[in-house]
């Protein structure tokens, strides 16, 4: 017997998967039957090294963003948390629940010997 994760941990990507086909809500109850959503196979961009065109091509992050992440990652000298992105980019909560799903942030390294 294959079990369905619970519908909680579903929700993001189904209503992700609806928004990027632009699927109304009755076509995909109708069909969520024959969907199979594969959280597995999600690959995560890491939000600290990904490049300008990299992160351009995600299908919710216009050139404007990737402008605004980019400059305030670099300004940060990377990212800790999304808290930190929200606050150093301004990108409002709706877009950053919708992205975070596909990123992560892994911490840079420090070169402690490097001289400023």
């Amino acid at each position: 017997m294959i079990r369905r994760p619970p519908r909680s941990t579903l929700f993001p990507y189904t209503t992700l998967f609806r928004s990027v086909y632009g699927m109304k809500t009755a076509t995909y109850d109708a069909i969520q039957t024959f969907v199979s959503i594969d959280t597995s196979k999600i690959i995560k961009t890491d939000l600290n090294t990904a490049t300008f065109k990299q992160l351009l091509h995600h299908p919710y992050i216009d050139y404007e963003t990737t402008k605004k992440l980019v400059n305030a990652r670099r300004k940060a000298h990377g990212f800790s948390n999304f808290r930190q992105v929200k606050k150093l980019t301004g990108l409002p909560d709706t877009l950053l629940n919708k992205i975070r799903h596909y990123l992560y942030l892994r911490p840079l390294k420090i070169n402690m010997n490097r001289n400023e």
